[in-house]
C-alpha cells in the first residue's frame, strides 16, 4: 500500500471519527435539552451543601480545557448533601416518569455504545426512577430506606453534573451562541438559585 493510500485512509478515518463525535454530541445535547437541565435544577434544590459547588461551577467564556477538567474533578471533592424533601423528590419522580420513553431511546441508541460514561449516566437515572417507583410515600419510609434513596440521587447527581461540565465545554468550543444561552440558564447560576429559594 502506498504512502498516499495510507494518508487517504487516515483522513477518511479521522473524518469518520469527527462525524461520530458530532453525532454523539448532538445526542447528548438533546438529552440535556429534554431532561438533563431540568433534572439538575431539581437536584440542586435538595442539595443542602450547594454553595461551594455553585461557586466552583460559575463557568464563563474565559474558561479553558484545564478549568473544565478541574471542575470535573472538583465535583467529587465538593460533596453534595441530599436532603429528604417530599415535594422536591416528588417533582424528580414525576419528571423521570414523564421521560421514561425518552430514556429508553437513549439507552437503545447504537451511537451511544462507544460512550460508556454517558450510558452509565442513563442507567443511573433509570435506576433512580425505579427506586422511586418502589416507594409510595418517601417520608413514611424508614431512615435506612431514605438514606438508600438519597444515595441513588447523589450518584445520579454527580454523574449528571460531570456530563453537564463536558457538555458546556463542547458548547464553548463549537457553538458560542448556544454556550452564552446555556450560561444564562445554568442550573448552578447563583442568582437564579437564590431567587428560586425565596
Amino acid at each position: 500500500m502506498s504512502v498516499f493510500s495510507n494518508g487517504a485512509e487516515y483522513i477518511v478515518q479521522r473524518q469518520a471519527g469527527r462525524a461520530r463525535r458530532h453525532k454523539l454530541n448532538m445526542i447528548i445535547g438533546g438529552f440535556f435539552s429534554g431532561l438533563g437541565i431540568q433534572l439538575l435544577r431539581l437536584f440542586t434544590g435538595i442539595d443542602s451543601a450547594l454553595e461551594p459547588l455553585s461557586h466552583q461551577l460559575q463557568i464563563d467564556d474565559t474558561w479553558q480545557a484545564q478549568d473544565f477538567a478541574r471542575a470535573r474533578k472538583g465535583v467529587h471533592l465538593t460533596k453534595p448533601k441530599i436532603r429528604t424533601d417530599q415535594k422536591q423528590l416528588g417533582a424528580i419522580e414525576s419528571l423521570l416518569e414523564s421521560k421514561d420513553a425518552m430514556l429508553m431511546r437513549f439507552l437503545e441508541n447504537p451511537n451511544l455504545q462507544e460512550h460508556e460514561t454517558f450510558t452509565d449516566l442513563i442507567w443511573a437515572v433509570l435506576h433512580l426512577k425505579e427506586e422511586f417507583a418502589t416507594r409510595m410515600d418517601i417520608q413514611s419510609t424508614d431512615p435506612e430506606d431514605q438514606a438508600h434513596l438519597r444515595g441513588d440521587v447523589y450518584r445520579a447527581y454527580v454523574i449528571l453534573t460531570e456530563h453537564w461540565i463536558g457538555y458546556m465545554e463542547h458548547l464553548k468550543n463549537n457553538y458560542p451562541f448556544l454556550f452564552a444561552l446555556a450560561l444564562h440558564r445554568s442550573p448552578f447560576n447563583l442568582p437564579a438559585l437564590e431567587a428560586s429559594s425565596t
